[in-house]
């Protein structure tokens, strides 16, 4: 670039030498090389702007669409909604044939009918594309389409642990405190949190504004998600994959803390590890199946009663199921069956 204005002079300098060019000709001369040189290096000058703007209109794209097919199953009226309300006695959560449909209409989970009472620590398991993560957000609150009722003890308080958190910019104070204003919990009570949770490396930042989304690791956000967690003190919490990028050690520790800083939560839970079976005291699991998954099976995980309830049709006759624990098989009346394999929760093992 620093030779770039000479190489016109030079050019033009034997016929200016020769006296057929003006001293002015050779400066209009390099004036239009530099223009022209320029407006190549435009492209060069301005691609990351371009990737930038590149980037943000993709962004805005996807936004759109997602917008579209919102409002496309908004207005339809094949997609059902997932009716939702108190629950009636003394269970925390009750699904009642619940189905999760995808926004076309595409079936996930089909009527799947649980309760879970107080203090219960529900593992969801099933294999991957069985809809188990579909379910717990339609728990949450953050999927709509489907059918049936999700219901809730009203005086009770949801939290929801995502596989990756989310965490805003600014301060780590604010990051362990969101969803919540920054100073809702004092410093003593934000540096217990993350102590608990192996984060007391990061202490002495508490104040300190960074781009904590990228400087933390997958591990790293996940505990603080915890952290979150025994601030809030919540009385239902669900877990979505919440220690997915944690090492075994680590994941034992998170979990064990949890459950003792927080004895009387109830906990509803989706994961593959088989690890965090003994953090849980029931294990309902979905079967990937034609029109939507399946709750096919409700285990009893506490060491002192560990019954299976599997259920199956091995007659295949209609309206009679067979109810398996341990050297018992029973035919149940069509008054108290599993329908179409939904298990209901007064016929699971205590």
């Amino acid at each position: 670039m620093l030779i770039a204005p000479v190489v016109p002079v030079l050019l033009c300098a034997p016929k200016f030498l020769d006296g057929s060019m003006s001293l002015g000709q050779v400066m209009q001369a390099a004036s239009a090389f530099t223009i022209v040189q320029g407006a190549f290096g435009w492209l060069v000058d301005n691609y990351p702007r371009l990737a930038d703007w590149n980037a943000c209109a993709r962004r805005v794209a996807s936004l759109m669409v997602s917008l579209d097919g919102l409002e496309q199953a908004e207005e339809s009226e094949t997609v059902g909604r997932i009716k939702r309300g108190e629950a009636q006695s003394e269970t925390v959560l009750e699904l009642d044939e619940v189905s999760v449909s995808l926004g076309d209409g595409t079936a996930v989970v089909k009527e799947t009918q649980v309760k879970i009472e107080p203090g219960e620590r529900v593992l969801v398991a099933g294999e991957s594309g069985s809809g188990k993560s579909t379910l717990v957000r339609a728990i949450a609150g953050l999927w709509a389409w489907g059918s049936g009722r999700v219901d809730f003890r009203p005086d009770m308080q949801l939290f929801m642990l995502p596989q990756k958190p989310y965490i805003p910019s600014g301060t780590l104070r604010r990051a362990v405190a969101y969803p919540k204003p920054a100073d809702s919990w004092t410093a003593d009570e934000i540096h217990s949190a993350l102590e608990k949770v192996g984060l007391a490396h990061l202490n002495d930042k508490l104040e300190e504004e960074a781009p904590w989304d990228h400087t933390l690791s997958g591990g790293e956000k996940q505990r603080l998600a915890f952290a979150r967690l025994l601030l809030n003190d919540p009385d239902i919490i669900v877990l979505d994959e919440a220690t997915s990028a944690l090492d075994d050690k680590t994941q034992h520790k998170i979990m064990q803390v949890m459950i003792d800083e927080l004895p009387n939560a109830t906990i509803l839970s989706v994961a593959h590890r088989v690890e965090l079976e003994e953090f849980h005291s029931r294990k309902i699991t979905l079967e990937k199946r034609d029109g939507g998954a399946r709750l096919v099976s409700d285990v009893d995980l506490s060491p002192y009663a560990r019954k299976r309830h599997v259920l199956s049709n091995p007659s295949g006759a209609p309206g009679t199921y067979a109810v398996t624990v341990p050297a018992v098989n029973a035919t149940l009346t069509p008054a108290s069956f599993c329908r179409d394999s939904i298990c209901p929760p007064t016929a699971r093992p205590r």
